[in-house]
């Protein structure tokens, strides 16, 4: 009399579920991955360049009108400041040329526009 038998399939490997931690994380791996967010960084970094750029063109004409500005900027408020401006990219472009010229770099920070070009 013929019996029963249980036949396992021999020929594929067993798989272990992964601990959701592992999940979780390659997951979040692959969002870095996508090309869409890679557009996106990149198109941050070249904007920014271009901004930073022609805010320290600009510094380079009105930045002594805009320090003094930037400067007293406690005692008159933003609003006012912003007024007073002479930088082409108004008062965020006055201020950024400001931190990274007069603060950080100096001329040099001319270079850094043209890196943060090519990266993006």
């Amino acid at each position: 009399m013929a019996k029963n038998t249980y036949k396992s399939n021999t020929f594929k490997k067993k798989t272990t579920v992964a601990p959701k931690k592992k999940k979780k994380k390659l997951k979040l791996l692959a969002r870095f991955k996508d090309r869409r967010l890679h557009l996106a960084i990149g198109f941050l970094l070249l904007s920014f360049s271009i901004f930073l750029f022609f805010s320290i063109l600009s510094y380079l004409f009105t930045g002594k009108a805009d320090q003094s500005v930037l400067e007293s900027l406690q005692e008159s408020g933003v609003r006012n400041a912003g007024l007073e401006v002479k930088n082409w990219l108004g008062f965020l472009g006055a201020w950024l040329s400001y931190v990274f010229v007069f603060k950080w770099f100096g001329i040099a920070s001319f270079m850094i526009a043209p890196l943060l070009f090519l990266v993006g």
